[in-house]
């Protein structure tokens, strides 16, 4: 078994000199008067942000705050591939009966958004009901290294966040997560159900209406049921989402590489691209300069460079010979898994809102709530809200409580 070893993010600093030569020699485009962020993210905002990035962001402060949480870093390999270095949070709870939770994160985000949730989750004083959390960088992202080999889709990426998990000797344990953490807790349930026993989740996906052949019930009661005021804004969230904001899906999806030149050779287009999702993704969230810095630096410093995260759309959307179908498993993940329990948060400013009938394909939901706040970057814009949802949920008297058998424990 691989050893886990104790990691301390150290970014060499003739990388951090090379970045703000960089941010110095940047050249900027020009854009129509009063374009707003129609056309993408505004010239003003971007040049205000390179300027604090050259000038006055800080790396080793961010850098010294994120190295108060613990970090760790373990080989995990999965089947048909080279074994990979995995960076992971785990915070271990002391009090005893502590559920084992796998925090997954999306794109573009990282590890970084579970900092906000990690050390309340893990206890806090509080034990209704305490988790022992992981909070992984997947393959491709933050300090994590990436597969060489093509084919690395959901059904790999799932049985990396597995592996860890029982690496870390939790043999059951339940997980959190939205955006790609969405589909890949999900394949996670189909492929190692015996050991992911719930999952709560923040990304309205649901596919879409339910056929009248699989789900004749739910069939009947879309046909007959008028959408909610919510629902209907968020079909409308959803069609702004298609024609407005879903380019960047297209490009990666088919071409990531060429999109990573400019990623990979300029931290101001990266800045751009990423900052515009952080924008128009959450709901009015006031991102300050240092917030934007410290995520943007961590996917310029990120182990496998800066497009390597854009790979998973790409791997995820085809079927390769020497591998499982990755499209068939992405596409049953928005269909009924019978022994995973679910829980729902609905957010009102996620991009792909669905309403109730299509999200309740998915299986057995045993907890779900509606939200007043929040878009796609839960755990960063409202951590205390989905700390609440999580332990509502698996708490005495919540819809997945007593689903971890309690035989756990940190055997690192």
């Amino acid at each position: 078994m691989s050893a886990i070893e104790l990691f301390s993010i150290n970014i060499p600093t003739d990388q951090i000199n090379d970045l703000k030569v960089r941010l110095a020699s940047a050249r900027l485009p020009d854009e129509p008067d009063e374009a707003g962020w129609d056309l993408g993210t505004p010239v003003n905002e971007v040049r205000r942000l390179v300027n604090y990035w050259r000038d006055n962001f800080d790396w080793r402060v961010a850098e010294a705050r994120l190295n108060q949480l613990p970090h760790f870093t373990t080989q995990i390999q999965v089947d048909g591939f080279d074994p990979l270095r995995i960076h992971f949070m785990h915070l271990t709870s002391s009090i005893p009966g502590a559920i084992p939770l796998l925090y997954v994160h999306g794109w573009p985000g990282s590890f970084l958004e579970g900092t906000k949730i990690i050390q309340t989750l893990s206890g806090d004083g509080v034990a209704d009901p305490a988790f022992h959390v992981v909070g992984i960088s997947l393959p491709n992202f933050g300090f994590s290294e990436g597969p060489r080999k093509r084919g690395f889709g959901l059904e790999q990426y799932a049985e990396t966040c597995h592996r860890l998990m029982h690496r870390l000797g939790y043999r059951e344990y339940v997980t959190q997560g939205g955006d790609w953490g969405y589909y890949i807790t999900r394949t996670m349930a189909l492929l190692y159900p015996q050991s992911c026993k719930a999952t709560h989740i923040n990304f309205d996906y649901g596919g879409g209406p339910p056929g009248f052949w699989k789900y004749p019930l739910l069939a009947i009661e879309h046909a007959v049921t008028p959408y909610t005021e919510r629902e209907k804004r968020g079909m409308q969230r959803r069609k702004w989402f298609s024609e407005e904001s879903s380019g960047y899906r297209a490009m990666q999806t088919t071409r990531p590489t060429t999109v990573s030149y400019a990623l990979t050779d300029s931290p101001v287009a990266l800045l751009a691209w990423i900052y515009e999702k952080l924008h128009d993704w959450s709901d009015h969230y006031p991102w300050s300069e240092d917030e934007v810095c410290t995520w943007i630096s961590i996917y310029w410093f990120s182990t496998a460079g800066p497009g390597a995260s854009l790979r998973i759309y790409y791997e995820a959307s085809h079927t390769w010979k020497d591998s499982a179908s990755t499209k068939v498993t992405r596409a049953r993940t928005g269909e009924w898994i019978d022994s995973v329990k679910i829980g729902y948060s609905h957010l009102p400013m996620e991009l792909r809102i669905s309403p109730s009938t299509w999200v309740r394909k998915l299986g057995p939901i045993v907890f779900d709530r509606q939200k007043d706040r929040s878009g796609h970057f839960y755990a960063w814009e409202a951590p205390e809200s989905l700390i609440e949802d999580v332990r509502d949920m698996f708490r005495r008297g919540g819809g997945a409580h007593g689903v971890v058998s309690g035989r756990n424990g940190y055997l690192g």
